[in-house]
């Protein structure tokens, strides 16, 4: 092992550059779809659900005065 500029690159060209290839970053629906997974929001989710159902309902009032 030298360290000379001609040995480095023999080294690059047989055993390839020592990097390590970034990850693709994840799009904004993949994080979104991630955060929807978690269960304090499925539970978030069905309260707002159901109060949104609720909110359209009115019970007739049946009065016999």
């Amino acid at each position: 092992l030298s360290g000379s500029a001609a040995d480095m690159e023999h080294r690059r060209d047989t055993f390839g550059s020592n990097m390590i290839p970034p990850k693709p970053p994840k799009t904004f629906l993949q994080l979104v779809w991630e955060a929807l997974q978690d269960v304090t929001l499925i539970i978030l989710e069905i309260a707002a659900l159901v109060s949104l159902g609720l909110s359209f309902y009115h019970p007739t009032d049946h009065h016999s005065d």
